[in-house]
């Protein structure tokens, strides 16, 4: 009977074998060394029964012997895979039956090996994957990234006014018009546009900047004359704001007064002016202050810092600034001299040089004066006539000491 049951046990491992693929070992505490008809071989302290391919496992389950001891590995359905070794073990403790164990040997090396294989098969067809699509994209991008690329250089030149350069990297395909449009065509076109209308801006306000250049030194020029013009002129030039205070004053006026432009700006002109006159000025200048385009003129005394005293002949006039406020532009021409001359030139027609009495010309004016005023208001006057003897020789001695 134990002849059969060996029988039994070997048929059912071969069976087990030839159905998995695995084989098996049985492993006990009892020895069995009759039936396995060799030598009995232990692992763990414990006896091999039985193994199927026996000469090609039985160095794999020393080996698993070796590397683990037999407390870490006394579990059931524990899976063994040792990368040393080209099979696994899986460990099957039968219930009921302590002291047998089953290890299934798997031989895994083909199942690596093909695992292997396939994992390198499918490296390469990924690489080559990935070298087509590359090249592939590569080849369908590689325009359009020119393009941009060359957009991209562009942009840059365009601040540095660089605009021929720029339109020279873009030049847009004339062929795109007969084609439809995609976004890198509108970019390059709107780029192009861009260069050639910022170069035109560009140009038009270099013109603007030369134009506004040219005509500021002309109003330079123009402001420099007439400031010449008004410091130079022999006229007392003033204007005054709202208030009658000193906005400018020329050279004229600072000799004419003794003092500096500096000292007088912001000022009140009214102590260059009479008291008694100042009233009259100042109504003057007020209505002018509140009617645009007037002129008054008159003449007046003006006091020198020194207490000196000119007549000057005014001409004011109103003007209207750029803030809307009305300023007034005061022109006085010194007629001091003239007035003297004027004055004298009245007295010498009136009197005699000699005697520096009314001569017979204003004698006669004034009789005539005062007859008519005695016909008119009914009064009675009376004329005292004179005859200094000898008096015409005193003029003719007096006329001949003069001449010598």
């Amino acid at each position: 009977s134990r002849g059969l049951g060996d029988v039994y046990k070997r048929q059912t491992l071969l069976a087990f074998q030839s159905q998995t693929g695995a084989d098996v070992a049985v492993i006990s505490n009892d020895s069995d060394e009759h039936a396995l008809r060799r030598k009995d071989n232990q692992i763990w302290g414990k006896h091999i029964n039985a193994l199927t391919s026996f000469s090609d496992n039985i160095d794999f389950l020393q080996q698993l012997a070796k590397y683990y001891n037999f407390d870490n590995i006394d579990q059931h359905g524990l899976l063994v895979r040792d990368k040393r070794l080209p099979v696994e073990f899986q460990i099957i403790k039968i219930d009921n039956v302590d002291d047998v164990m089953l290890i299934i040997i798997d031989d895994i090396h083909h199942q690596q090996q093909a695992i292997l294989d396939v994992t390198y098969r499918s490296i390469v067809i990924s690489l080559l994957g990935v070298i087509l699509i590359g090249g592939s994209i590569f080849f369908f991008l590689s325009a359009p990234l020119r393009r941009l690329s060359s957009v991209s250089r562009a942009l840059p030149l365009l601040g540095q006014k660089q605009y021929a350069s720029a339109r020279k990297l873009i030049n847009p395909n004339p062929e795109q018009k007969h084609r439809r449009l995609d976004e890198l065509d509108l970019l390059e076109d709107s780029s192009y546009a861009l260069s050639s209308q910022l170069e035109g801006m560009e140009q038009a306000i270099k013109e603007r900047t030369d134009s506004l250049n040219l005509r500021t030194v002309e109003l330079r020029d123009e402001r420099d004359f007439v400031k010449n013009l008004i410091d130079t002129a022999q006229l007392m030039i003033i204007t005054l704001d709202k208030q009658c205070n000193i906005i400018s004053f020329n050279k004229f006026s600072e000799q004419m007064t003794g003092c500096s432009e500096h000292d007088v700006v912001g000022t009140p002109i009214e102590p260059f002016f009479k008291t008694q006159q100042w009233d009259n000025v100042h109504a003057i200048l007020n209505d002018l202050t509140h009617t645009h385009l007037a002129v008054s003129q008159l003449e007046t005394d003006f006091i020198h810092k020194n207490g000196d005293v000119r007549v000057i002949s005014w001409l004011h006039s109103s003007l209207t600034v750029a803030d809307g406020d009305a300023v007034i532009l005061s022109v006085g021409l010194d007629v001091t001299d003239k007035k003297r001359s004027e004055e004298q030139m009245l007295w010498m027609a009136n009197h005699d040089a000699l005697t520096e009495l009314y001569n017979r010309r204003k004698f006669n004016s004034d009789f005539k004066k005062l007859l008519n005023q005695a016909q008119r208001y009914k009064r009675e006057g009376m004329l005292l006539f004179l005859d200094l003897d000898q008096f015409k020789d005193c003029l003719l001695y007096t006329s001949d000491a003069a001449d010598e």
